[in-house]
């Protein structure tokens, strides 16, 4: 049985292709001198693909005066189906009779399109001719016969179909159950509840059916049958037949009657987790509440994927009540069942998981606090930052640091100097590290950035070494010229680690208004370490689309008179790739003798030489022609030769 789904997606899928071809090409006014122009084209000796877009342009303009040499093709093999397409949509009932009389002379996949075609109109005058057609030698057309009448679906066709599924041969009862459970559909559309459920209990009762069939029918049975549906599902979730069972409990989650979460409750005495897991999901996504307390015991004591579903469940209704349940089982032995019980607090809808956690705050037991922590940072749970100044001062370090971080992501400007005095009582590298980071997280959500590093850079002259190391690291994430202007007088520090921090968070920053301060690092560094570091973030600043080629090469030609190492090289012949200019190409060429640099070299040359070869022919084809003399990379020679061919 197609699903409704399915059938959507078909039909949108025909739809957009349809919509494709007919933009492809314009659609004439709906004229009778049009539709005769069109005709005329079917009637010629045109080819394929003129008759098939006169077919295509029809299937939008067509009138009666198309129907009949549209009919013409209908046995045709290869326009068939486009005759099909143009007359479905014709408001005419001579396409009904033109598509019954074919019924008579086309045989083959024509035959099963014209039978499709009927389908799609619901001819009820086909009803017998479509009948005949089941005893016929081909299963295709039998099929597709079985389908016709089920979409036509009145009375004389459902007779059909019913008589027909007692002796339907194997390969063709797929189609007849299709065929009946669109009946149905189509019954239930028009409020013929009785009716929808005298054939679904038909498909129900018949042997041998597939399970998917099975499943559906009962899903309609129990649905059809309204309150009166809830005795049927009863008898079912108590089946010990799988597939029957598995489509009851389905089907329930579409039920809106109360009753149903009680019939899913006593399904739950079952003690087979395989039964009790469905049944635990179902009452979660029906978020009934009448369900909590007998979820309450499974989530506490049960087989732990049954616990795990039933945790998952509770969180699905979001009842309060399930909150101190989800708490305690944040220390259960089992430690799926535990981290399960963590990702439903994390997720639990309301306010009272956000108060659970920071009541758990003050438990005794440290993973506990830690947990709590945890739980308010997914949460984002602002309403715990007062406890969180307090849990800095936890005596166990796991908890401090994580209301350190915590505050970092959660807190606001009225945190910063609590935080602050955290940070100078700090002399663990792993605290520095953690409160740069925290200043970092809190900053970059400041509405005043430029008081916020203000209040930084005042700390710099008051703090160790150590803690200014850790400061400077947080100024790239903030930016701006006070931050910049701080990392600028720190690069000139006489301590080696407050200087070299400095230059690593150059070498980090993300705006071109630190490319001066980079070049100057590299023309004057105190190591050659931190040329390389201010070479690389020099040219990463270059490399940034917001800078135009021309801007590009001047700092490119002010790289070149600081790079010395092959790595630092290398850099610069990277970004040089980046500038599409011809001086970018000479600079590039430079480097194709230096073994070490010579595919870098080749491989920027060939990127320049495709964006000016119009420009500079004769230069790049000398350019060129040296780098297939010595590139051993074979995607840089391709593109050398592709380049070469353009010069010429």
């Amino acid at each position: 049985m197609l699903s409704r789904k399915t059938a959507m997606i078909l039909s949108i899928a025909l739809g957009v292709a349809g919509f494709v071809q007919l933009t492809a090409q314009t659609v004439p006014e709906s004229t009778q001198a049009n539709v005769q122009k069109l005709i005329s084209v079917l009637q010629s000796k045109a080819s394929r693909k003129e008759k098939a877009d006169a077919c295509r342009q029809l299937g939008v303009i067509g009138t009666k005066d198309a129907v009949a040499p549209l009919a013409a093709l209908l046995g045709d093999q290869e326009l068939s189906h486009m005759a099909r397409y143009a007359l479905e949509p014709i408001p005419d009932p001579a396409v009904d009779k033109a598509l019954r009389d074919a019924l008579g002379s086309v045989q083959g996949k024509p035959l099963v399109g014209v039978i499709g075609s009927i389908g799609v109109r619901k001819d009820a005058s086909a009803v017998q001719s479509l009948s005949r057609l089941l005893n016929h030698t081909e299963p295709d057309v039998v099929q597709a016969a079985l389908r016709a009448l089920g979409r036509i679906g009145n009375e004389p066709a459902t007779k059909i179909l019913r008589n027909h599924l007692r002796v339907a041969a194997a390969a063709n009862q797929l189609a007849a159950f299709e065929a009946l459970f669109r009946v149905a559909e189509s019954m239930t559309a028009k409020g013929d509840m009785a009716g929808a459920t005298a054939v679904y209990d038909l498909v129900q009762a018949t042997r041998g059916a597939p399970h998917q069939v099975r499943a559906g029918a009962l899903r309609g049975a129990v649905l059809s049958r309204g309150k009166e549906g809830l005795t049927l599902l009863s008898e079912t979730l108590r089946s010990e037949d799988p597939v029957l069972f598995a489509a009851a409990v389905k089907t329930s989650v579409q039920m809106k009657d109360p009753g149903v979460s009680s019939l899913l409750i006593a399904a739950l005495s079952s003690p087979v987790a395989d039964r009790q897991i469905p049944v635990v999901q179902a009452l979660g996504k029906r978020g009934d509440k009448d369900a909590v307390p007998a979820l309450m015991p499974l989530a506490r004591k049960a087989e732990r994927p049954v616990r795990i579903e039933a945790l998952r469940a509770l969180t699905e209704i979001a009842d309060p009540a399930a909150v101190p349940l989800l708490v305690e089982t944040l220390s259960d032995s089992e430690p799926l069942v535990a981290q399960a019980a963590v990702d439903c607090l994390s997720s639990f809808p309301g306010g009272e998981a956000d108060r659970a956690a920071i009541a758990l705050l003050r438990s005794p037991d440290a993973k506990m606090r830690v947990s709590a922590l945890e739980l308010l940072e997914v949460r984002r749970a602002p309403a715990g930052l007062a406890e969180l100044t307090r849990a800095a001062a936890d005596p166990e370090p796991k908890v401090q640091r994580g209301a350190i971080r915590v505050l970092g992501k959660l807190g606001g400007p009225s945190d910063l100097p609590f935080l602050i005095g955290r940070f100078r009582a700090a002399t663990e590298p792993e605290d520095l590290t953690l409160m740069s980071e925290a200043f970092s997280d809190l900053g970059i959500r400041s509405t005043d950035r430029e008081a916020y590093v203000s209040s930084l850079v005042e700390l710099l002259p008051v703090v160790q070494p150590q803690h200014q190391c850790a400061l400077i690291r947080v100024f790239p994430a903030l930016g701006g010229e006070k931050a910049l202007r701080a990392v600028r007088v720190a690069t000139k520090d006489a301590n080696v680690d407050v200087q070299r921090a400095a230059v690593r968070a150059l070498a980090s920053w993300k705006s071109a208004d630190a490319a001066p301060d980079l070049l100057a690092v590299a023309q004057n560094p105190r190591d050659p370490s931190d040329r390389t570091l201010a070479v690389r973030g020099y040219t990463l600043l270059a490399g940034s689309p917001d800078v135009t080629d021309s801007q590009r090469w001047g700092m490119c030609r002010e790289a070149s008179a600081v790079v010395k190492t092959d790595d630092e090289k290398k850099m610069l012949l990277s970004l040089l790739g980046k500038t599409l200019t011809p001086d970018a190409l000479d600079m590039a060429m430079q480097h194709l003798d230096n073994p070490a640099t010579r595919e870098e070299a080749g491989a920027a040359a060939v990127l320049i030489a495709d964006a000016i070869v119009a420009q500079k022919p004769a230069e790049v084809k000398a350019a060129m022609q040296k780098v297939l003399g010595v590139s051993q990379n074979q995607r840089t020679l391709d593109r050398a030769k592709n380049a070469l061919a353009k010069a010429k």
